[in-house]
């Protein structure tokens, strides 16, 4: 049971130090191909796709070809008129 615990400890040290990782190791590539490539950065920005979750729950429903209903407010769901501030 002992073994057990330090298994957990012992992953929920590394699963932070992996990712702190990848993100320097990520960064430092991204470097070392502006160093290679001047304008590297910029032109794997401009060619990698926008990722879905970037999107707005709208355009995510376009692009899938899916129905988005709009969520009523909550003067739309009490009834009740927006106060005027003045």
């Amino acid at each position: 049971m002992k073994r057990f615990g330090a298994a957990v400890v012992l992953l929920l040290l590394l699963v932070p130090l992996g990712s702190s990782v990848g993100q320097m190791l990520h960064g430092r590539m991204l470097q070392w191909g502006q160093e290679i490539w001047p304008g590297y950065a910029i032109f794997r920005a401009t060619c990698v796709p926008q990722a879905a979750a970037e999107l707005s729950p709208a355009e995510a429903a376009a692009e899938e070809g899916e129905i988005l209903v709009e969520e009523p407010s909550l003067e739309e769901l009490l009834g009740e008129e927006p106060a005027d501030e003045g």
